[in-house]
């Protein structure tokens, strides 16, 4: 089989009729996030959740509900985050898709700042 690809005006890639999406949006919406751009943030991540919806990238859902928690933490909302985390652990375990070992260490910091922040919430200007 030959493969092949072509890009879209999503800036999505066609391989051989799969869909791969690039990491653009979620990278922006963590850029937006580290600069206080909260609302700007949250849209970008819902429009990754969206695109990898639309093509039935579950595993790429998954990882934008791993990354999606650290703004509610960044907003000073952890339970928020505590339930996407649950979503995407049961989604990859549906799917048989482990977390990259890549990715893990920045998800058990974020973890362990919920957890410091539920038990200890900081205090509100």
């Amino acid at each position: 089989m030959r493969l092949g690809w072509t890009t879209s005006e999503d800036n999505s890639v066609s391989v051989t009729g799969k869909m791969i999406l690039d990491k653009p949006l979620v990278w922006l919406a963590q850029l937006e996030s580290a600069e206080h751009c909260y609302a700007q943030a949250h849209e970008r991540y819902r429009e990754s959740l969206l695109l990898y919806e639309k093509v039935g990238d579950r595993e790429g859902i998954a990882s934008c509900l791993e990354r999606l928690p650290e703004l509610y933490l960044s907003m000073g909302q952890p339970s928020q985050g505590v339930h996407l985390w649950g979503a995407a652990d049961a989604l990859r375990r549906a799917i048989r898709a482990p977390m990259f070992l890549a990715a893990r260490p920045g998800y058990e910091q974020a973890v362990a700042r919920a957890r410091a922040e539920q038990v200890n919430p900081p205090a509100r200007a």
